[in-house]
């Protein structure tokens, strides 16, 4: 039996307006060290350069005044470099930077505990240089997924008494990966790539120890092809809850007026 059980799909409405051309959906809000409190990184521009910058934020329910900044000072999670992009994923034990660090020409994944607004010590973690990277994070691990030559590469990093270990793993899905999204659900982590005019899940799993290649399985999502018509593979995000997986899609960075924005997807999950 397939370990996603079934599809449940729909369009989604229409529109003309422009996206930024980027593989991933960069995940720049996440919850921070305290309750109510949201770690945000975005980026800024300092003269004619971008860089990118993190601040905390406080949303306190029934504050009556909203949102609003703490007194935590503004820093640069991967350095003060002109950045492509940079994003920031935490639990309640970690909490990792990924971002493009040109001076390393690298993707770097900076790995630290996430237990007060102040950012400690990091582990740095080198994945291969790329225009983009999807990132998500379980428990003590985090993992980051890059493109490559082969497919993609993606490296998992696990914090555990304050050391970090990492196990990388290459060569994932096809050769034309050109954007995509990481989830984990219950022991596994499953890899959503996107690629022109088709959606591939890659599940891996050790996710509550170890993830593992060697019993990786491969399938590509069973939607209407109509949906995916015109799919440039790139815009591609994704959430898991339970023993269900969310995709959605966009079908271009630049939609005609009348056109489909795309679609998105409920899977039922085999449990475990």
């Amino acid at each position: 039996m397939s370990w996603w059980r079934a599809a449940v799909v729909s369009a989604v409405a229409s529109s003309g307006r422009e996206l930024e051309r980027r593989g991933a959906l960069p995940r720049r809000i996440a919850p921070g060290a305290a309750q109510s409190d949201f770690e945000f990184v975005y980026r800024v521009q300092t003269g004619v350069a971008h860089e990118v910058q993190r601040v905390v934020i406080n949303a306190a329910p029934g504050s009556g005044s909203g949102p609003k900044f703490k007194s935590v000072p503004v820093t640069n999670p991967l350095g003060a470099e002109v950045s492509a992009f940079g994003q920031v994923v935490t639990t309640a034990q970690l909490r990792a930077f990924v971002g493009q660090v040109p001076s390393k020409n690298a993707i770097v994944l900076n790995v630290g505990e996430n237990s007060t607004d102040a950012l400690g010590a990091q582990s740095e973690v080198m994945l291969p240089n790329a225009p983009w990277a999807a990132a998500t994070a379980w428990g003590n691990q985090v993992a980051a997924l890059v493109p490559t030559a082969g497919g993609g590469s993606f490296t998992v990093a696990r914090l555990e008494n304050g050391t970090t270990t990492t196990t990388t793993i290459g060569d994932v899905g096809p050769t034309s990966i050109q954007g995509a999204a990481l989830v984990a659900l219950h022991d596994s982590l499953v890899a959503v790539l996107g690629t022109p005019g088709a959606i591939t899940l890659q599940r891996f799993p050790g996710a509550g120890s170890t993830v593992s290649k060697s019993a990786a399985s491969v399938e590509k999502m069973t939607v209407d092809t109509t949906l995916l018509q015109g799919f440039d593979g790139v815009h591609v995000a994704a959430a898991a809850a339970r023993t269900r997986i969310a995709v959605v899609w966009t079908r271009s960075s630049q939609l005609q007026s009348g056109q489909p924005v795309g679609g998105w997807a409920i899977l039922q999950c085999a449990p475990g």
